[in-house]
C-alpha cells in the first residue's frame, strides 16, 4: 500500500476483499481521479455511460464498471451488446485478465466482465457480489492514492445523477449517505405502478421517522455513497441475490450515522425489471398487476408504526421494570420479559417475544449497568433487519394491510 490504512481496511483488503481489488492495481496506465463510482450492469444498454461521460466532472470521475450475469444464464446474452457498444465509442487502454481500461471522452472506466462462460456470477450471489466487487475495487483505488474522495459512489444503470451529486457529499462524516430520488414516470401502468411505490417508500419512511426509529433511511442500491473505512469495517456489500443495500445499511448504521441528502435528488426510469428476486423490480410488476386488473393496491397500516413508536419510546420503562425485578430476585436470568414489558400492548409483547427478546433482555441485564448501555444494545439488536420482522409479524397477526388510497 502506498499509505498508511486504517487496521480494518487493511485487514480487509487483504483477507476479504474479492481479487479483483488487487487486479485493478496492476492496471498501470489507471489515472489518479477524484472520484471513484460503481455501477454495476445487467441487460442495459450504453445509454448510462455516455450521460457520465457528457458530464462537466467526467474527467474526475473513474466509473468501476461491473459488468455481470448469473451463472443460470445461457451464453450471448444481452451484455453483449451493452459490450459492443462500448468497445465501438471507447478507447481500449490496458487489460489484466477479466479487467479492462478505457476512456471514453474524459470519463475513465475500470470495466470487469463477469459473465459466462467463466466468469458468470452464481445466481445467488448476483447483484450482490457485483456491486461488492466494484466497491472493492473502489476501496483499493481510494487506499493507493488512485482516488483523493474517501466516498464509495454507488448508484445504478437507470439512475440520472445530478451536476451536484458527487460534491455535496464530500463533506460529510457519516457512515454512509443516502440520497433522495423521484422516478422519472409516464402515465402508462409502469409509470402509474411506479409511483404508487415511489409513495409507499417515503410513506414507509416518514413513518419510522415519527416512529423515532434509528433505522429511518431508504435503501436503494442506486443512491448510497458510503464511506471507505466504514465500508471496510462492515467487510463490504453481502453476496446477496438482492436486499444486498438493505443489508450493508444496517450494518453500517451501527458504526456510524447515516445520512440522508434531501438537497439531491437523482431520478430514477421507471420500468419493469426481473433481475432481482425482490425490491423495486418485483414490486412495481405487482401493483401494474393489481392495476391492470381493477384492484387497489395496498400497505402498512398507520397503526403499526403506532405500536412501533409505543415500543421505542417505552425503553426507559422496559429498563426500570427489569431492574426493579432483579431486585428482587436471586438471579438475573431469571427475568420476567411479560414483567418488563407490562406497559406496551399485549400485541408488541407478542411480536417482541416472536424475535427473541428473552434471549436478548436476560444477556443485558447481565451486562448492561446504565440505561444509556441498554439503549445502545436495545438499538443494536431491534435494528432495521429485526424493525421490518416487527412490522410484518403486525401485519401478519394483527393490521392487515390497508388500501394505499387510506394511507394517502
Amino acid at each position: 500500500m502506498t499509505q498508511t490504512l486504517p487496521k480494518a481496511s487493511e485487514k480487509y483488503l487483504r483477507h476479504y476483499a474479492e481479487t479483483e481489488a488487487s487486479l485493478c492495481l496492476q492496471l498501470d496506465a489507471v489515472e489518479a481521479r477524484r472520484y471513484v463510482l460503481v455501477i454495476p450492469a445487467y441487460r442495459e444498454e450504453i445509454a448510462f455511460i455516455e450521460r457520465l461521460s457528457t458530464r462537466e466532472d467526467a474527467g474526475d470521475i473513474s466509473l468501476v464498471l461491473v459488468v455481470n450475469e448469473p451463472d443460470s444464464d445461457t451464453p450471448g446474452s444481452d451484455n453483449d451488446a451493452l459490450l459492443a457498444q462500448l468497445y465501438a465509442r471507447s478507447e481500449l487502454h490496458e487489460t489484466c485478465q477479466h479487467l479492462q481500461l478505457l476512456m471514453l471522452g474524459d470519463l475513465q472506466i475500470l470495466l470487469i466482465k463477469r459473465c459466462r462462460p467463466e466468469q458468470a456470477l452464481a445466481k445467488d450471489q448476483s447483484v450482490g457480489l457485483a456491486r461488492k466487487i466494484g466497491s472493492d475495487v473502489a476501496c483499493a483505488l481510494i487506499y493507493n492514492t488512485k482516488v483523493a474522495c474517501q466516498w464509495i459512489y454507488s448508484s445504478d444503470a437507470d439512475a440520472y445523477l445530478p451536476e451536484d451529486y458527487f460534491s455535496a457529499a464530500t463533506s460529510n462524516t457519516a457512515s454512509a449517505i443516502v440520497y433522495n430520488f423521484e422516478h422519472i414516470c409516464a402515465g402508462d401502468l409502469v409509470g402509474s405502478a411506479t409511483s404508487i411505490y415511489q409513495r409507499c417508500l417515503y410513506y414507509f419512511r416518514e413513518q419510522l421517522q415519527l416512529a423515532g426509529s434509528p433505522y429511518a433511511f431508504h435503501t436503494l442500491g442506486s443512491c448510497l455513497a458510503i464511506a471507505a473505512r466504514h465500508y471496510c469495517q462492515a467487510r463490504g456489500f453481502p453476496k446477496r441475490s438482492a436486499g444486498e443495500d438493505f443489508y450493508l445499511l444496517n450494518k453500517l448504521a451501527k458504526l456510524g450515522s447515516i445520512a440522508q441528502l434531501n438537497s439531491v435528488n437523482i431520478r430514477i426510469e421507471a420500468r419493469y425489471s426481473d433481475r432481482v428476486p425482490f425490491g423495486t423490480g418485483p414490486a412495481v410488476s405487482k401493483i401494474a398487476r393489481q392495476l391492470e386488473s381493477g384492484e387497489t393496491p395496498s400497505y402498512y397500516a398507520p397503526e403499526i408504526f403506532q405500536e412501533l413508536r409505543s415500543l421505542l419510546d417505552h425503553q426507559e420503562s422496559i429498563w426500570n421494570r427489569a431492574q426493579s425485578v432483579t431486585n428482587e430476585i436471586a438471579q438475573v436470568k431469571a427475568v420476567s420479559t411479560r414483567d418488563c414489558l407490562a406497559e406496551l400492548s399485549g400485541k408488541t409483547q407478542a411480536a417482541l417475544l416472536d424475535l427473541g427478546f428473552d434471549t436478548f433482555m436476560n444477556k443485558r441485564m447481565a451486562e448492561d449497568r446504565t440505561l444509556e448501555a441498554f439503549e445502545r444494545s436495545f438499538h443494536i439488536w431491534f435494528d432495521a433487519f429485526r424493525t421490518l420482522k416487527f412490522i410484518h409479524f403486525m401485519q401478519n397477526h394483527y393490521y392487515s394491510a390497508v388500501s394505499i388510497e387510506e394511507i394517502f
